[in-house]
């Protein structure tokens, strides 16, 4: 239930404000002036951002990390493709201080789900089928102590 409320407010803030969405903890904590940079970074890039995520190291140099995922390149059919603009900055005072581009990767967004990262190339029937797939919350094999051990030494 709270994974369908958090997907229809992340669609009605994006319908109804038409520009970034904010979607943790970390992205909420950006301020103005770090937004505008990273729109500055996606912008010579070809794309405005429409959502923003990301994290913080808790190891020295604390960084501070942002996924800005830029307008769909696609929005044909059920799959919509683009590209997310991976980001960080160094973090000084609990405050990031020069955003810089690290990456830019597709991405894939089934329906309304939230966008993920590819890595490979799927067709779109294949990212469907793999979405309702993982929706289904297949269980792992079963797996005894004996073969976690056997598998850790086979890979060795």
């Amino acid at each position: 239930m709270m994974k369908i409320l958090s997907v229809a407010i992340l669609l009605f803030v994006e319908a109804a404000l038409g520009a970034q969405v904010r979607s943790d903890v970390v992205a909420e904590h950006l301020s103005d002036d770090d937004v505008a940079e990273i729109s500055k970074l996606a912008a010579a890039v070809g794309k405005p951002v429409w959502l923003l995520e990301g994290s913080v190291s808790r190891t020295p140099p604390e960084t501070w990390f942002v996924n800005a995922y830029l307008e769909p390149d696609s929005n044909a059919g059920a799959v919509q493709r683009g590209r997310v603009l991976q980001v960080q900055s160094e973090d000084v005072n609990a405050k990031p201080v020069k955003w810089r581009q690290v990456s830019t990767r597709p991405y894939a967004r089934v329906g309304s789900e939230r966008p993920f990262i590819l890595d490979g190339s799927f067709s779109d029937d294949e990212l469907i089928g793999l979405l309702a797939y993982i929706r289904t919350s297949p269980a792992p094999a079963a797996q005894t102590n004996a073969e976690a051990v056997e598998g850790i030494h086979a890979a060795l």
